[in-house]
């Protein structure tokens, strides 16, 4: 088993997080993985950032305003990281659904091709 075969994620619909996000510290039900949020980690000296929001979409978990909210999210991004874990991808990238929209957030782009 590689470290890729299993990797957990919270988000999409809010009644499959909601004990989650309610329970008062994560990390103590979450025993058998790294859980970050907003939070970087270095595992054999590749560093990883780690971030659940997305602009708004549906009433998914993490949800945050289009603009300046998901700016503000995406700002403690380090520079220096090797990989980023988002839930949502940037504009144009992988973010297109079968209505035709695209989901992806316009300053996650602006983010990484600053960083």
């Amino acid at each position: 088993m590689s470290i890729l075969d299993d990797l957990p994620t919270l988000g999409n619909a809010k009644e499959n997080i909601v004990d989650a996000v309610q329970t008062p510290n994560i990390r103590d039900v979450l025993t058998n993985c790294t859980y970050i949020e907003d939070e970087l980690i270095e595992i054999w000296g590749i560093r990883i950032y780690g971030s659940p929001w997305q602009p708004e979409f549906c009433k998914w978990a993490f949800n945050v305003p289009r603009g300046l909210p998901c700016l503000e999210k995406w700002n403690k991004i380090p520079s220096d990281i090797d990989i980023l874990v988002t839930h949502t991808p940037p504009v144009g990238h992988g973010d297109l659904c079968c209505s035709g929209v695209r989901a992806g957030c316009v300053e996650l782009l602006t983010t990484i091709q600053n960083v």
